[in-house]
């Protein structure tokens, strides 16, 4: 046998070997979660982050439970006080008892049910206003109360890649909806900038 058959099949194995040696490793999922300030309680990620409670947790759906969907909850340091509840306005239908705020374009997309609504006028300025149509685009089964956000995404997320724009989001809608955080997005702005 020539020798000379060898020495591409060593080229090979070289390249395979360099390739395989320096090629990126996707990060370890838990690794990933304690980097953004959470760990795994029970199959929930739970965690305290500038004074929110979050917890994403995933969950078998459906009859045959064969399709997934992942839940974000981030709870305000404290309830708003506001008694309100708020949806998406789902195939143009407004809830009957849902507050007119004076903003067409808001009222069309936007469902506030509430006891009080001048306490929920005052509340939503147009930031918040902004961030709730974002919200409902994102997840139009989403919702706000007194106590925080609640939001669903289809499938199980377990891919740090794909959880952390959804934990980003989630996190600065809640400092924009929670009264006197705007000094903390600036702070958490720059340590992403920074990441």
């Amino acid at each position: 046998m020539d020798w000379w058959i060898f020495i591409p099949i060593g080229l090979v194995l070289v390249g395979l070997v360099i390739f395989i040696a320096t090629r990126k490793k996707p990060e370890d999922f838990n690794n990933a979660i304690r980097r953004l300030g959470l760990s795994n309680q029970g199959g929930v990620l739970r965690g305290q982050i500038q004074g929110f409670s979050i917890a994403i947790e995933t969950q078998a759906i459906g009859e045959d439970k064969q399709r997934w969907r992942t839940i974000f909850y981030v709870e305000f340091p404290s309830r708003l006080g506001l008694g309100f509840m708020t949806t998406s306005v789902r195939g143009g239908r407004r809830s009957l008892k849902a507050i007119d705020t004076g903003d067409a374009e808001f009222d069309n997309l936007v469902s506030i049910e509430t006891q009080n609504a001048q306490k929920v006028q005052d509340y939503l300025t147009t930031e918040r206003r902004e961030c709730l149509v974002e919200l409902f685009k994102v997840d139009p089964n989403a919702w706000l109360d007194d106590g925080g956000i609640h939001m669903n995404v289809d499938g199980a997320i377990d891919d740090y890649a794909i959880l952390k724009p959804y934990f980003d989001g989630l996190l600065d809608m809640a400092i924009d909806l929670f009264p006197g955080r705007a000094a903390r997005k600036a702070v958490r702005r720059a340590s992403k900038l920074a990441d």
